[in-house]
């Protein structure tokens, strides 16, 4: 928080500030459809550590806008090269839904968010949360490949597991009316 300080002092004359943040600030969500208004709760570290850069930002003299974005994919994240080693694991039994956004999609709503006049908080999702163990399954499948397997949440880091077994299917209703007065 004390790094986005130093930052909105720094931006004081600035025209406006996008801030990318993270669905992580959400608490779990059981599989609900979570949106702007879900309560924050989060779980793990880097979501306490985006939660009180937010309640930093809140505090910003110039026009803000917070881009929550959900899990990035893309490339040098691509989910198919660890199934093809063998080194990915599905935490838990698969059930959990996992959102994501393209980096491309990722990018393209940060430049909407910089040319447009919305304020406060928007989840930047695809509108296809899928549960993780669907989505390895399939693509471990298609590469003629086992399932990977799966493991206890107890196995792995509480940052880890906290983030691949939050069930959160982020809504990004926002997002798209925003981007509909931009375009």
């Amino acid at each position: 928080a004390g790094e986005i300080r130093n930052l909105l002092e720094a931006s004081r004359d600035a025209a406006r500030l996008v801030y990318v943040s993270s669905t992580s600030v959400y608490a779990p969500g059981g599989g609900a459809w979570v949106d702007e208004s879900w309560p924050i709760a989060p779980t793990t570290a880097a979501g306490r550590a985006r939660a009180l850069a937010e309640q930093a930002l809140a505090a910003a003299t110039v026009p803000w806008i917070a881009l929550r974005a959900a899990g990035i994919h893309g490339p040098g994240r691509k989910l198919v090269d660890r199934i093809r080693s063998g080194s990915y694991r599905v935490i838990g039994d698969g059930a959990s839904h996992v959102s994501r956004i393209h980096v491309v999609d990722l990018v393209s709503a940060i430049l909407a968010a910089g040319a447009s006049d919305a304020r406060g908080f928007v989840n930047v999702a695809d509108d296809d949360p899928t549960p993780i163990g669907e989505v390895v399954d399939t693509l471990a499948g298609l590469l003629g490949l086992p399932p990977p397997p799966r493991v206890p949440a107890s196995s792995v880091s509480p940052e880890l597991a906290g983030m691949l077994t939050a069930d959160r299917r982020i809504a990004n209703r926002r997002l798209k009316e925003e981007r509909s007065k931009v375009a």
